[in-house]
C-alpha cells in the first residue's frame, strides 16, 4: 500500500510501513534514559519520517524518509533535529534509498552544553555543512558515526577511488580538521563498534578541541600523533599497518574466526571551556513540534489502518500463488 500510495521504492516503502511504531519506540527510549542520567542526549542518527501535528494525532509527510539526529535534555525534552544531507552510495537509491535533507536547514542549538551543532557522518567532512554551523555561531560540533568498513581498511580518494588511503587519515579531515582551522571550538566523535548481521562497523570515537588545551601528541592509529585531540579511545591493538589491516579483517562480519566482533568499547570524557552563549534558541520545525509533542505523550502516533496489516498478510501468500502459476 505505501509503495502504490506515495509512488517510492519498494526498499523505502519497507521501511516506512513500519515507521511511526519504529518511531515512537525510539525516541521515548532515548527520552527515557536522557531523563535516568540527567544529560543532554545526542540519540545517534535514525532513518526517520518527516510528521506534522494535526490535533492530538502525527500526520506523516508522504514517501520522505531522513537519516535525523534528535537532541534531548536532560528532562527528555526535545531540543532540535538535524537531518543528513550528504548521503553515501549505501544510504541513497542503491541501498536503503534515504531522502536528503536540505542544507538551508541546518541550525546551532544552544545549551549549556554549548551551542550545539550536527553534522552526521559525512556532513562532517563537506565545508558547506561546517561553514554553515560556523557561520551561525556553532561551539560544540556533535559527528555521530556509522562507519560501515572495517577501521583499518583503505578508501579510496575522491574523484579516483582507484587513489587509496587508510581510514583513519580520511578521518582526520573531519571532527580534527574541524576544530584545528575552524572558529568551531570543540567536536564530538562517537562512532559505533561491532557486528550487526553481515554489517561491520568500527573506529574510534574522539573530542578534539584547540591545540592549545590538548597538547599531547596522539591521534588514530595507522597516522602520526599530533595535538588536538582531548579523549580518543584505542583502537583494539597497535602495530604495524599490514598487521592492523589483517586484525580489521577478522573483526569484520563473518571472519569466521575467534577475534570476530572482538572489539573494544570506552567511555570518553573531556572538560570542555565554553564561552557564553549569545545565541537565540531558532524557532521549532512543524516536524520538531510534533515530535516534541509525541516525546511528552499529548499526541499519539498515526495507527495503521486494518486493510493496510490484512494485505501485507496477505502479499506472501499472492506471491506465492503467482510464482506457482
Amino acid at each position: 500500500p505505501v509503495l502504490l500510495r506515495e509512488r517510492v521504492s519498494p526498499i523505502r516503502a519497507l521501511q516506512l510501513a513500519g515507521t511511526d511504531a519504529n518511531t515512537a519506540l525510539y525516541l521515548r527510549t532515548c527520552r527515557d534514559l536522557a531523563r535516568e542520567y540527567g544529560v543532554y542526549l545526542c540519540c545517534g542518527s535514525a532513518p526517520m519520517p518527516r510528521y506534522s501535528r494535526r490535533g492530538d494525532h502525527l500526520t506523516r509527510a508522504p514517501g520522505i524518509l531522513t537519516n535525523q539526529t534528535v537532541l534531548l535534555d536532560p528532562q527528555g525534552d526535545l531540543i532540535g533535529v538535524t537531518d543528513k544531507i550528504h548521503l553515501t552510495p549505501d544510504e541513497q537509491g542503491g541501498g536503503v534509498d534515504l531522502t536528503p535533507g536540505d542544507p538551508r536547514e541546518l541550525r546551532v542549538f544552544p545549551t549549556p552544553a554549548g551551542d550545539l551543532g550536527v553534522a552526521i557522518s559525512l556532513d562532517a567532512f563537506r565545508p558547506d555543512v561546517i561553514g554553515s554551523l560556523e557561520a551561525q555561531g556553532c561551539t560544540v560540533l556533535l559527528q555521530p558515526d556509522a562507519n560501515g568498513s572495517p577501521w583499518t581498511a583503505r578508501e579510496g580518494l575522491p574523484p579516483d577511488p582507484a587513489n587509496l588511503r587508510d581510514q583513519p587519515v580520511a578521518w582526520l579531515e573531519s571532527s580534527w580538521q574541524v576544530t584545528s582551522t575552524t572558529r568551531i571550538r570543540y567536536a564530538v566523535n562517537p562512532m559505533v563498534v561491532g557486528n550487526l548481521l553481515d554489517l561491520t562497523f568500527d573506529g574510534q570515537s574522539g573530542i578534539t578541541g584547540p591545540h592549545e588545551e590538548a597538547p599531547r601528541p596522539r591521534s588514530y592509529v595507522m597516522t602520526d600523533p599530533r595535538p588536538g585531540f582531548l579523549a580518543l579511545t584505542p583502537w583494539v591493538e597497535d602495530g604495524p599497518p599490514e598487521q592492523l589491516r589483517r586484525t580489521g579483517q577478522l573483526l569484520a562480519a563473518g571472519s569466521g574466526h575467534p577475534r570476530e566482533n572482538a572489539y573494544r568499547t570506552d567511555t570518553l570524557h573531556a572538560d570542555l571551556t565554553l564561552p557564553p552563549t549569545t545565541l537565540t534558541p531558532p524557532a521549532p520545525t512543524p516536524h520538531e513540534d510534533a515530535l516534541r509533542a509525541l516525546l511528552r505523550e499529548e499526541i499519539r502516533p498515526p495507527s495503521r489502518a486494518p486493510w493496510a496489516a490484512l494485505t501485507l498478510l496477505l502479499l506472501p501468500l499472492l506471491l506465492l500463488v503467482r510464482r506457482n502459476r
